[in-house]
């Protein structure tokens, strides 16, 4: 996608519209699913951690990565805590992922595995 598709998509009066960033990713051999959602707020409190708790709730979505721009309050931590043994909730500041590592140039180049060199890795 070009800058200019993005800007499109997702600016709105001069600012990203946070709430059309959020997405749904389905895994191609099972029905496991993650919510992608990005936070409006700079400091993320009850609020919309309960917003996104709620939505998978209602989708059945185990899964989330929840991705917010300045700080999480304790409370928010405490609600994703609470809802640690049923939902599988990650949190990211945005700063975080500004970077991609895996382009680092002290990262190797990773190559997909045959199914002889996967299974003659396991055997070690």
């Amino acid at each position: 996608m070009s800058l200019e598709a993005f800007k499109e998509d997702h600016f709105r009066a001069q600012m990203i519209d946070r709430q059309s960033l959020t997405f749904l990713v389905e895994h191609r051999d099972e029905h496991d699913q993650l919510l992608v959602f990005f936070t409006d707020d700079e400091s993320v409190g009850i609020k919309p951690i309960r917003k996104v708790c709620e939505r998978m709730m209602q989708q059945s979505i185990m899964k989330a990565i929840v991705i917010y721009r300045k700080s999480l309050t304790p409370s928010a931590h405490k609600v994703i805590q609470e809802m640690a043994p049923k939902y599988d909730i990650q949190i990211f500041m945005e700063s975080e992922l500004m970077v991609n590592i895996t382009h680092h140039s002290l990262v190797p180049k990773h190559v997909v595995l045959s199914k002889e060199e996967k299974l003659t890795l396991l055997q070690r």
